[in-house]
């Protein structure tokens, strides 16, 4: 009982959801709940009323106009039905399309560390399916017409032979049961099916629409191994979906022996009637029609509320998204600080750790940095040394795990992000270019400087890329919306991103290892006219090489998750310790 009331709570829920999404959607629905048992009706007691016209030997016009009445109504109900058919097809892509626009809100709402997470990304994953909804609540319209036609019917059948409506309840009881056997094993295999999907569909994109991939299996050799990964995940796929054959043929044939033994029980029931003269031609035909199409609802009812059943676990992956914390750090703010005063931008981690989830160590173990208002610090230290951690929580991805980040004295997590987000302009090492115009991609906005990002390409060395163009700065990006679009090689898309933190002209600027396909010469080119165009801005660079640290304020060393050295260039090498080696052997490397 309590597991029929959740089915019916769910019913409910996903109405409502149709509901606040695409209102519109039951004008349609709700017409054809009420239309189909009529036509039913009507598809069994018109023909034994024209049959009765028949065999009465009536006039040939009140044959006719039977006839004729019969067929307005058919066409009536099928123009009806076409009609309510397209009318729902353009509001289930409308909700759709609203669903998925809901899903990429909250994606977006996520903390970046649960948008890392492959759990929350397969939770994302399943409630793509939410779009389906609306099929959902097709299915319950189909279910509530059925249910009304099996009413109407049995109520007939009932009332005629208990014996015939016995033999179709057992049958249709059976049918239920089998439902509920299908169900139960979709359940357990749905996971299974949705982890294959994903290997499946990234084995498709990389070998199909992935460049870099395409250029990694050529330049390998890769295609045998590759094409081996796509045969072992398809062989996952065939075993499951195997299993799943076997189970529906063994369900399918018994419901079929079912079904002959049911139609010869009650063909026998009513020649038996019609030879003892309890019913007529006309009544056999009609009780006959009634009998199967009863058998169809119930089949068909069963067949549906499997499927609903299965629809539902959609609204519930729909649910857990909704459920997760998608409460941006900004919350709760009790900080509404005013930074127009550059000289108040002092960035300060207090005793600062940090562990991922499930990690048994800290990346980050017990930072205390100072940063002045307008300073130039370099951050350096081998791959794994925390360098990049410490940025994604300069930017609020992660959030301490002890201690706290200020800037102006004040907490970080206490600030609005709308506000916070506007001091600082970072550049990542997995940068992303969209794939628009120059000046959208540069400026992020349809309104743009052209004369202010014609004056940053150029110092940055990028103006050559898009002046040999007759749309200049408005030429696209890629040729995924253009054919006459460029495509940028690695160290000029890594420049199109150092373009975009320039013209933000935040205060404070950040860059994590965007050179790392720049040659030495290049990168130390890209630091010098970065510091040069930073002017007095706070000013943060992270990277293994040391192309500019001799000329920051200070630079910190990170070795294991901790600051190991900290100073200016000249203080460092005096103290011939790690950033000293760092350095000596940095520059043998260059030494021609």
């Amino acid at each position: 009982m309590k597991k029929f009331i959740q089915k019916l709570t769910s019913a409910y829920q996903i109405a409502s959801l149709i509901y606040r999404y695409e209102p519109l959607y039951f004008w349609v629905v709700i017409p054809n709940i009420l239309l189909n048992p009529i036509f039913q009706a009507l598809g069994v007691y018109m023909p034994k009323h024209i049959i009765e016209c028949l065999t009465e030997e009536s006039s040939y016009e009140k044959t006719a106009t039977a006839i004729l009445i019969y067929a307005i109504l058919l066409l009536f109900f099928h123009l009806v039905f076409q009609l309510l058919k397209v009318k729902q097809a353009v509001y289930e892509d409308r909700f759709a399309r609203k669903i998925r626009f809901e899903i990429g809100k909250i994606s977006m709402k996520l903390s970046y560390l649960d948008a890392e997470s492959p759990a929350h990304r397969e939770i994302i994953l399943l409630a793509g399916k939410a779009t389906e909804l609306t099929k959902t609540f097709s299915i319950i319209q189909r279910i509530l017409s059925r249910i009304i036609t099996i009413v109407g019917f049995a109520a007939v059948i009932a009332n005629m032979d208990g014996t015939i409506f016995a033999a179709i309840l057992f049958v249709s009881a059976l049918k239920v049961l089998f439902s509920f056997l299908r169900y139960s094993r979709n359940k357990k295999v749905r996971l299974l099916y949705a982890q294959n999907d994903r290997e499946g569909n990234y084995l498709s994109r990389v070998a199909y629409f992935d460049a870099g991939g395409q250029k990694e299996i050529r330049v390998n050799n890769l295609e045998n191994w590759f094409i081996a990964k796509n045969n072992q995940y398809r062989e996952k796929m065939l075993t499951l979906q195997y299993k799943d054959f076997r189970y529906s043929a063994l369900f399918d044939i018994l419901m079929a022996i079912a079904l002959a033994l049911q139609t010869l029980l009650v063909l026998g029931l009513l020649t038996q009637r019609y030879l003892t003269g309890e019913i007529s031609i006309a009544d056999f035909t009609m009780y006959f029609s009634a009998s199967t199409t009863l058998v169809s609802m119930f089949t068909i009812l069963a067949g549906e509320v499997e499927l609903y059943h299965q629809q539902v676990l959609n609204l519930g992956d729909f649910q857990k998204l909704l459920s997760l914390n998608t409460i941006t750090p900004c919350e709760h703010c009790c900080v509404d600080a005013d930074f127009e005063n550059e000289n108040n931008l002092t960035i300060c981690f207090e005793d600062v750790s940090f562990a991922y989830p499930n990690a048994k160590v800290n990346t980050l173990n017990h930072i205390n940095l100072r940063i002045g208002s307008r300073e130039k610090l370099v951050i350096v230290g081998q791959n794994g040394a925390g360098k990049t951690t410490l940025i994604k929580l300069l930017c609020k991805f992660y959030k301490p795990t002890t201690g706290k980040i200020t800037i102006g004295g004040e907490d970080i997590w206490q600030m609005s992000n709308e506000k916070y987000y506007k001091l600082i302009a970072t550049v990542f090492q997995d940068f992303q270019n969209f794939a628009f115009s120059f000046a959208e991609a540069i400026a992020l906005d349809d309104h743009t400087d052209h004369k202010k990002i014609e004056n940053i390409a150029h110092d940055i060395g990028l103006k050559p890329l898009f002046d040999t163009s007759s749309d200049g700065v408005n030429t696209y990006i890629t040729k995924n919306f253009s054919k006459d679009g460029i495509e940028p090689s690695g160290g000029e898309s890594q420049k199109i991103a150092i373009a975009r933190a320039i013209y933000k002209n935040a205060p404070i600027l950040i860059l994590d290892e965007p050179t790392a396909s720049l040659d030495a010469k290049a990168e130390a080119e890209i630091y010098q006219n970065f510091f040069q165009m930073s002017g007095n801005k706070t000013t943060i660079f992270v990277s293994h090489r040391l192309a500019v640290s001799t000329i920051a304020d200070h630079i910190a060393v990170f070795v294991d998750g901790t600051i190991a050295e900290y100073g200016n260039h000249k203080a460092l090498m005096q103290k011939n310790g790690v950033y000293a080696e760092m350095y000596r052997k940095q520059s043998e490397g260059y030494i021609t």
